[in-house]
């Protein structure tokens, strides 16, 4: 891990200032022109978050770069909104930036042939509804509130003790503030948390007592936990943690964290969590249980970082032998998960005809194929299970899926390479197909049957 002392000429605290051309110079010469036209606009930028997390750990900025805007004049939060609104103008008219508008007076900029992407977001002040229940129902769980519910305050000299409480972890909560006096750009390093610290011990610590109040903040928490081997301070368990009221995560959330993170490691410690302390939670992702897997037959260890999508875990769960997995749960999976309808039946169906082609030789089954009177192959006994495959692979996979597949189960994947090779998405043989369709005495039902005699005789004689 970077220290300060190796990033910058001296330690700093929160009132030292230093010239800042070294720092200026680790973000792209799209980055550094935005940061100085704000600054010459009168602005106040701070890189919060993740990005000077990540720079400590790994002495390298992010793609993704989050910045606080303030101002050194105070104004009332009316006129700060024009304000921010003109900058934006600036940047769009005056400095041709691409400027896109977000909620919270929150501004994107992004650049073509560019990975990289900044976000300026206003300083602002959150604070969540008023817990109305008697004080023996707050006694026994925080208050079903979900991501969203909170009023915002935009504050144009909001101090960082205020504005960096609404992040989650002491970690996230540092911040480099870009300034400019008399021409010349100066830095300060921001820790009203003592968030350093915390990052030199790989702990866990929460920014304020609403923690516990964003449903989302729960995972968070275990993620860092799984992906990074951060531990949780004691006070973060005891005070915040186990008073979670998780109803209210929604699908996307849950989600969204889980694919940061190993997906089935977290998803194991998630749901050890939530019964461990009794945490509510909505019924529809309390019935994704089964994913909390076992780390005794390695059905959770073995997938570390390897699954990054939906359609990767369904996978998972149908051809690995380590999963048992009923029916209903999978259709579950898939509706939650929104993956596409026919999904689930098309690899359960392919699952049953990569058993069936098991033991079978692929290339002297196509040139047997090839080799057949149309007559003969029509009543051929493997005919049906290769026109399934093909269908299912074609539509469903595609030619490279055998790399994915190998992953949860090599032998069905070994067997998917094989046969896709002798059944390509495109079919072969469409000149022959053609000319058996003139052909008046092929009926409406053969014609099917048909496409595929021709692929394989095609194939055999190219």
């Amino acid at each position: 891990m970077k220290s300060i002392i190796d990033l910058f000429p001296k330690d700093l605290h929160n009132e030292d200032q230093i010239h800042c051309p070294p720092i200026l110079g680790q973000f792209t010469s799209e980055v550094q022109e935005l940061i100085e036209s704000i600054l010459q606009e009168g602005f106040v930028l701070t890189l919060v978050g993740g990005a000077v997390r990540d720079f400590f750990l790994n002495g390298k900025f992010p793609n993704d770069l989050d910045f606080e805007l303030r101002h050194p004049y105070e104004y009332d939060e009316k006129t700060w909104s024009q304000r921010l609104v003109r900058l934006g103008s600036r940047l769009e008219n005056d400095y041709q930036q691409n400027v896109e508008y977000l909620s919270f007076s929150i501004m994107r900029i992004s650049w073509k042939n560019s990975s990289v992407e900044v976000e300026l977001a206003p300083a602002r002040i959150e604070s969540y509804k008023n817990d109305e229940r008697d004080e023996g129902e707050k006694a026994q769980r925080a208050q079903a509130l979900g991501h969203s519910d909170m009023s915002v305050k935009l504050v144009s000299q909001c101090p960082y003790e205020q504005s960096f409480a609404r992040r989650d972890f002491t970690i996230n909560a540092l911040g480099l503030e870009f300034s400019k006096t008399n021409d010349e750009i100066s830095l300060r390093f921001i820790d009203p948390f003592q968030g350093y610290q915390d990052l030199k011990n790989m702990k866990l610590h929460h920014c304020s007592d609403d923690f516990s109040k964003d449903p989302v903040r729960f995972c968070r928490a275990l993620r860092f936990s799984c992906k990074y081997n951060f531990s949780l301070s004691q006070e973060l368990l005891n005070e915040q943690i186990k008073n979670f009221n998780l109803t209210k995560l929604t699908n996307f959330y849950f989600f969204r964290e889980a694919f940061k993170g190993p997906f089935f490691i977290f998803r194991h410690h998630f749901f050890q969590t939530v019964n461990r302390y009794a945490i509510p939670l909505s019924e529809s992702i309390r019935k994704l249980d089964f994913l909390m897997g076992t780390l005794e037959d390695n059905s959770v260890l073995c997938y570390k970082e390897k699954v990054e999508n939906e359609l990767e875990v369904l996978c998972a769960l149908i051809y690995d032998p380590l999963w048992k997995v009923e029916l209903s749960q999978l259709d579950h999976f898939c509706k939650m998960a929104k993956l596409k309808s026919g999904t689930l039946d098309g690899h359960l169906n392919l699952k049953a005809t990569l058993e069936e082609l098991r033991g079978f030789n692929a290339q002297k089954i196509g040139e047997e194929m090839g080799s057949l009177q149309f007559s003969e192959f029509e009543v051929h006994p493997l005919k049906s299970a290769l026109k399934r495959f093909h269908m299912i692979h074609s539509k469903n996979c595609g030619d490279d899926f055998d790399q994915l597949l190998k992953r949860f189960n090599s032998d069905l994947g070994d067997i998917y390479r094989k046969f896709a090779e002798i059944l390509p998405c495109d079919l072969k043989g469409r000149a022959l197909f053609q000319k058996m369709l003139s052909d008046d005495s092929l009926a409406l039902a053969q014609r099917s049957d048909a496409l595929y005699f021709c692929h394989f005789v095609e194939a055999k004689n190219s």
